[in-house]
């Protein structure tokens, strides 16, 4: 892995271009000349091509870092990244070199690392190598969502959008590496590290959701709302007999970015009401209780916080006050179940 990183780090400054994509000259910021770009894009190849090479049945030996080789993938696509947003708002045409061919090769990036277990008598490698890939799945669905970002703030009514044109390559991540999350919990000794990773990639994912405009694509953001919300709720279900309810993670950023997705892409308000209500209950889990055996070692959220959010996914009005109140309703009624039972 440190060969591999020094001969990188050589040919890309042999190029004028760091690990971080930026071009290595004084008082000079961005891509400004076709030179420029031509440079981002030569470091990114050098990236691919590397991590090609490291990444062959022949050379997987060399691989003794797995921590240094998911900085080489991260580099590789943080690099391809810069290029694409050093043509992102040229005019079509004016360079043979585009946007979509780094979006491209940042996908490609992906497969680069494989969540096939290599050792299957260690614990221990199966949860890096799980880390690994929630790392490198979460770093390319922050740069896609970043390219996004940056079209939005320059063009008006933009309608372009990468991470719904590549939102297959970031659900099939996102259920794969779950997948093999999944396969950890029995064991008890997972690391604190393993749930900040995945709730970093639930996230990100999450923001990406939120900045895809077009009504076509909606049903996929709200598809994967839903997977995220399953995931949440299962792995609460596996922690319930572990851990400590004060070490819950606080997630209520969760549930209210879920809220105000389905503001935009649930556009009838009644079906936004029920959509709302599944997210509540979803949420309900790790809501705080009264006693605290009760609550969710796991994560949790913030019942008010989340009603604000309903609030605004649904808009002011009496429809809103209204359905908001049958939350207070129904909780008013749970006390006074649960002061008869006491009884």
């Amino acid at each position: 892995a440190e060969k591999w990183q020094s001969k990188l780090v050589t040919n890309m400054l042999g190029n004028n271009v760091t690990l971080d994509g930026s071009i290595v000259e004084e008082n000079t910021e961005g891509a400004s000349s076709e030179g420029d770009i031509e440079s981002l894009f030569k470091a990114a190849q050098y990236c691919s091509r590397h991590l090609k090479e490291m990444s062959s049945d022949e050379n997987r030996q060399d691989i003794a870092d797995l921590d240094a080789f998911t900085s080489m993938l991260r580099y590789s696509i943080k690099a391809w990244s810069r290029a694409s947003d050093s043509t992102l708002l040229l005019p079509d045409g004016s360079t043979s070199l585009d946007t979509t061919q780094g979006v491209e090769e940042m996908a490609k990036v992906l497969k680069c690392i494989s969540l096939t277990n290599h050792s299957q008598d260690s614990a221990d490698v199966d949860e890096a190598l799980v880390n690994a890939a929630g790392k490198v799945y979460t770093e390319f669905t922050s740069q896609i969502r970043k390219l996004d970002s940056t079209m939005n703030g320059h063009l008006e009514n933009n309608e372009k959008c990468y991470f719904a044109d590549r939102v297959a390559d970031v659900e099939s991540s996102l259920r794969s590496y779950e997948f093999h999350s999944r396969r950890l919990a029995s064991n008890e000794k997972v690391l604190p590290e393993s749930n900040n990773i995945r709730h970093n990639l639930y996230r990100e994912t999450l923001r990406g959701c939120a900045g895809v405009k077009s009504s076509t694509d909606y049903g996929h953001m709200m598809r994967i709302c839903t997977l995220i919300m399953d995931c949440l709720s299962w792995h609460h279900g596996q922690t319930r007999d572990h851990g400590s309810s004060k070490e819950a993670e606080d997630v209520t950023d969760m549930y209210s970015d879920i809220a105000m997705i389905s503001s935009t892409c649930v556009k009838n308000p009644y079906e936004r009401m029920n959509v709302l209500r599944s997210i509540y209950d979803r949420a309900s889990d790790f809501f705080p209780k009264k006693n605290p055996h009760h609550e969710s070692n796991y994560a949790r959220v913030d019942r008010a916080a989340l009603l604000g959010s309903m609030r605004r996914s649904l808009g002011d009005s009496e429809m809103t006050d209204s359905f908001l109140s049958s939350f207070e309703e129904g909780k008013q009624g749970q006390r006074r179940r649960s002061r008869q039972r006491g009884r």
